[in-house]
């Protein structure tokens, strides 16, 4: 009898063991998730998702909404607006009145769930009979033409305003900055050596022509400098936008760059754009 004993309080002992390590565990790699996604690793939130959501037995409601809540939002945020709708429609099946945090949340997705809830609302459906798509939610996803158009023209004004519009904020915010930083210099030293150079040309005393020139040539070759350094600058913000973040936005979209040549044998390089 002692020995079954034993044997029964070892057995309970293990199992309350193996639950506790194995929540701690969860309550771990929820935690990671959510560093992932503060730190804009949208992808790694994304397949941290899909593999815990191969045994959603083993997560609690609570855990399973905060999952798909994540999943939701890298899913957004790369664009991938199919993928986030169908997150969104498995958290309103667990809770039909849940609420994402205005707070910690884009008004942008905030607005995008509201939408999609709102419609499930409308038509009064049982949550485990709503169907991830549907032809009248369709309507709910973003225009990716509208995206890349505004995406560009962002762009184009401004390198990095376009990936700030795409959610990229640290590759945003640094383009953003360097591009600002740039320009400002380059329109300065642009009337910096037109006045210079004025003053270089009005000059009639011979011996002060020498430092004229000299004055004017060091603000001319800076202003170059900061003309170029923002020309590469928006050329890579553009290529950036056009190649690479692109591919995280579903829709018909070509870009080319072709060489050209005018009457006077100058090369140049054209954009082709079309939606």
């Amino acid at each position: 009898m002692k020995i079954a004993l034993y044997i029964f309080v070892a057995t309970l002992g293990f199992a309350v063991f193996s639950t506790t390590a194995s929540a701690q565990t969860r309550s771990v790699e929820i935690e990671i998730m959510q560093q992932h996604l503060v730190n804009f690793k949208y992808d790694s939130v994304v397949t941290m998702a899909d593999k815990m959501l191969a045994d959603k037995r083993s997560f609690s409601e609570s855990e399973l909404l905060e999952i798909y809540r994540m999943k939701a939002i890298a899913h957004y945020s790369l664009l991938e607006m199919n993928a986030a709708l169908n997150s969104f429609v498995e958290i309103l099946k667990i809770d039909p009145e849940y609420s994402l945090d205005p707070v910690r949340t884009s008004p942008k997705i905030v607005k995008f769930f509201n939408e999609i809830k709102s419609n499930i609302q409308q038509k009064a459906s049982p949550p485990e009979t709503i169907q991830p798509v549907k032809t009248d939610t369709v309507k709910l996803i973003m225009d990716t033409g509208s995206v890349y158009r505004n995406t560009l023209a962002r762009s184009m004004l401004l390198p990095g305003w376009g990936h700030l519009y795409l959610q990229n904020h640290k590759k945003g915010w640094l383009l953003s900055v360097l591009s600002t930083a740039t320009l400002a210099s380059a329109i300065y030293y642009i009337f910096d050596s037109r006045d210079k150079q004025k003053a270089y040309l009005n000059e009639i005393d011979p011996s002060m022509m020498d430092k004229k020139y000299n004055s004017y040539n060091r603000s001319y070759k800076t202003r170059n400098i900061f003309i170029s350094a923002y020309a590469v600058l928006w050329l890579y913000s553009q290529t950036d936008i056009l190649v690479f973040q692109g591919k995280s936005i579903k829709g018909e979209f070509k870009a080319a760059f072709l060489p050209t040549i005018d009457s006077q044998k100058r090369i140049g390089l054209a954009a082709h754009i079309s939606f």
